[in-house]
This record gives C-alpha cells, structure tokens and sequence, in this order.
C-alpha cells in the first residue's frame, strides 16, 4: 500500500476547518472554529476496511479551547491564515 489520504496541503502547523457539508446536527461547536493541524495519526482499522489499498490516516486538530480532535482528512479544507501552534504547559 503505496497510497494514503492526506491531502497535500495538511501537513502540521497548517491552519484548517471542518467543511460545511461535512458538519452535522450534534457535532461540537469547537468544530465551527478553524483548528491546527498537530500530527497524522495512522488509523489501522480504517485501513484494513478500505478497499481501494490506501493507508487510512486521522488528522489531530487542537481548536481555539484547547479541545483535540482526530477527524478524517476528507472532512476537512484549508484556511487562508497561518494559525500560531500552542502546546498545552
């Protein structure tokens, strides 16, 4: 498996959002915010279940409360604005 499903534009540090057509009723409402790339996490289960031969990856995002997320890149876009990465103290 030579393939994954990072776009190219996610890498960490990078500031990014949930795409509107990708919210739904319940979601949190950190998840209207834009959010930083942390690290890509590699999602074993989602991998063996796919049936295309990609290697599944997770986005962690922190949200402006702090609040880490792990969501599938393509629920995600770019923002236009270099977000400042903060790690927790």
């Amino acid at each position: 498996m030579a393939y994954n499903n990072k776009p190219e534009w996610a890498t960490p540090g990078v500031a990014t959002c949930v795409k509107q057509e990708a919210m739904r009723e319940g979601n949190p409402e950190e998840w209207r915010d834009c959010g930083v790339l942390l690290e890509w996490e590699y999602d074993a289960r989602l991998t063996e279940m796919n049936q295309l031969g990609l290697r599944v990856f997770r986005a962690r995002v922190r949200w402006p409360s702090g609040r880490v997320d792990s969501l599938l890149p393509s629920m995600l876009e770019s923002f236009p604005v270099e977000l400042e990465t903060k790690h927790p103290e």
